[in-house]
């Protein structure tokens, strides 16, 4: 089975389920509670599973190593990453936004590219983001570094005027340092 058949397999268990769950709430006439909201990420994680058991064992292990690198997990999100991730948004109604957001799936995937494909503009973009960040740290350490250089030098000039007996920098010295008025002239007796 070609991996767009799976997506699109995958895709259909996820409409299915969740329009049958928002009917279920509907016709009881009541808003959605956090039962309501596990039980739409089952449906998509149920989904998730199904669908990769049908992929071939590599498609299947390169999205198994995303999503450990993405949510520490093979399989995708845990429920509670998916309530902290709502909470951190929020909006009010973490349990409609939990059905609502398992109803969306990822257009980026659902597209006539492939997973691999998909995979391989998550990876380019994940290396430009870790490229960025060192450069950025790089420039840290060095600014760091220049800083300690520098202050390095500071206590070494400190402790080399130590070592001559004055505690003063030598500029310092030599503008403290005691002066001695010029001698005295006896003025001359006239005979």
């Amino acid at each position: 089975m070609k991996n767009e058949e799976i997506r699109n397999q995958y895709n259909q268990q996820i409409s299915e389920g969740i329009s049958k769950l928002k009917a279920d709430i509907k016709r009881q006439n009541r808003s959605p509670n956090m039962a309501d909201a596990k039980k739409a990420f089952d449906i998509r994680h149920q989904a998730r599973i199904n669908e990769r058991a049908k992929m071939t064992v590599g498609e299947a292990m390169k999205l198994r190593a995303r999503d450990m690198r993405v949510y520490g997990h093979p399989n995708g999100p845990n429920f509670q990453q998916v309530v902290q991730k709502e909470q951190r948004k929020g909006k009010g109604d973490i349990a409609r936004a939990i059905i609502n957001s398992s109803e969306r799936t990822n257009k980026k995937w659902n597209n006539s590219k492939s997973i691999t494909m998909a995979l391989k503009e998550e990876r380019n973009s994940a290396k430009k983001k870790m490229t960025a960040a060192r450069g950025q740290l790089r420039e840290k350490y060095q600014n760091r570094n220049q800083s300690l250089n520098k202050s390095n030098a500071q206590s070494q000039g400190q402790k080399a005027a130590r070592t001559t007996g004055n505690s003063r920098s030598p500029n310092e010295a030599q503008k403290k340092a005691p002066t001695t008025p010029p001698p005295q002239q006896t003025p001359k007796r006239s005979r």
